[in-house]
């Protein structure tokens, strides 16, 4: 992509008048060297740090390259990087065969100054399933582009040009709402998907133009419901903006430590999680009537917790098992019995969301028994409707360590370390 074809991209995606705000706020926060940001990294990272929080910062490998030794001193100290692209640049715009050069010297770049990577986060959040696929062909462990936005606060002080601004930029990031969709990570090509959540510092402070106490109420908010949802939220806030987003950040990481059940993990720690979760598996028996011993010989994490799951009025709750094996009555086997042929799709979903489930025998009864012989889709949404108006107890897998309520993740993308990195967006080699 040329620096003309990504410059008209911008501006596309985003107004004339915001660009202008952009390029002023740019030679505001990046200095002519390095040390402006390189001040307002460590300050994030020693906050993270005194709270005991690891962060994840994907970075574009060119800016690796000019800047080694700054990042493998704060790697040294235990911040996780992830690679951003070669350069910082729109990779829905290359062909194949670039997008896997761009990749290549990327990985290089980081192996050389050896720095560790295991995830991978395009830029501008922008990708394709194709982009996908041909990232899954390298040792990568996760991506994290995927995006889901959230509502904003109610009374939010917008005008009507701002709130046009702010549905543009949605649409250039093709965003999944969170009213329709889950907010946790899931098994794509061979990844494990970990999603962003939207509005992000850019779109708060810059799009929109909110002040700190604004852009803390539209990040705990995003809290609150992700807690309530038992999900997973992945904060975006770049190093640049940490100066004037640190009261926001405060306020988040106060009220996430306050609700006590909230993990939070850099993203790394969280693939790792979910990877593991999704390989355990559990062995159901019947005992005697109405009652099953369960057996996890697979459990290989002692942090994965099993329990029974009861609905009521679409509401969930649980009850732990303390230990494997154990005995658990139910009437019904306390699973999900799937007719053949099972599709793989059925197969994967079940697994995320962590319900033990088995090919449907005619002499057994299940809690909640589904067809497997018909689209995805379909067969997706009749499962969750059956589950969520069962009555009748289901064993499940819960989707965080320790019985952790939700999960939080702090991240910020580097797209640059001074002006002269931003500006190789456009022309670095």
């Amino acid at each position: 992509m040329n620096a003309l074809a990504l410059i008209r991209e911008r501006f596309r995606a985003r107004s004339l008048k915001y660009s202008i705000i952009r390029f002023y706020n740019l030679f505001m926060r990046y200095g002519m060297t390095p040390l402006p940001f390189a001040v307002n990294l460590e300050n994030f990272v020693r906050f993270l740090f005194a709270r005991d929080i690891n962060p994840t910062f994907p970075v574009t490998a060119i800016t690796v390259h000019r800047h080694p030794n700054l990042f493998r001193r704060l790697q040294d100290q235990g911040v996780e990087f992830a690679i951003h692209g070669y350069r910082h640049i729109d990779y829905t715009q290359l062909t194949p065969t670039e997008m896997e050069s761009h990749l290549e010297r990327a990985i290089q770049i980081f192996k050389d100054n050896h720095i560790d990577y295991h995830g991978f986060r395009f830029p501008f959040l922008r990708r394709t399933p194709e982009c996908v696929m041909r990232l899954s062909k390298y040792d990568f462990i996760w991506d994290s582009s995927e995006v889901v936005s959230w509502p904003l606060p109610e009374n939010i002080p917008l005008t009507d040009l701002r709130r046009n601004d702010y549905q543009q930029i949605l649409n250039t990031y093709q965003v999944r709402e969170s009213r329709n969709t889950f907010s946790y990570p899931w098994k794509n090509s061979g990844l494990i998907e970990i999603p962003v959540s939207v509005p992000d510092d850019d779109i708060l402070s810059e799009r929109l133009g909110l002040n700190a106490h604004w852009i803390a109420k539209a990040w705990i908010q995003i809290l609150q419901k992700t807690h309530k949802r038992g999900d997973l939220f992945v904060l975006q806030l770049h190093p640049e903006r940490f100066a004037m987003c640190r009261s926001a950040l405060a306020g988040l990481l106060n009220s996430a430590m306050k609700m006590n059940n909230v993990w939070i993990a850099a993203l790394h720690e969280i693939a790792q999680w979910w990877k593991t979760r999704i390989a355990t598996t559990c062995e159901v028996i019947a005992s005697s009537s109405g009652q099953w011993m369960v057996h996890g010989s697979e459990l290989t994490d002692s942090r994965i917790q099993l329990g029974l799951c009861y609905f009521e009025n679409h509401q969930q709750t649980w009850k732990v098992l303390q230990a494997l094996p154990a005995r658990v009555k139910a009437k019904d086997k306390p699973v999900i019995g799937i007719d053949p042929p099972i599709r793989k799709e059925m197969i994967d979903f079940l697994k995320q969301e962590g319900y033990l489930f088995e090919e449907a025998r005619n002499d057994q009864m299940y809690a909640v028994k589904i067809k497997g012989d018909y689209c995805f889709e379909k067969a997706k949404n009749e499962c969750i409707r059956k589950i969520q108006s069962s009555s009748k107890p289901l064993l499940k897998l819960a989707l965080w360590p320790d019985f952790y309520q939700s999960a939080l993740s702090i991240t910020g993308d580097i797209d640059g370390v001074d002006i002269w990195d931003y500006w190789m967006r456009f022309y670095g080699t």
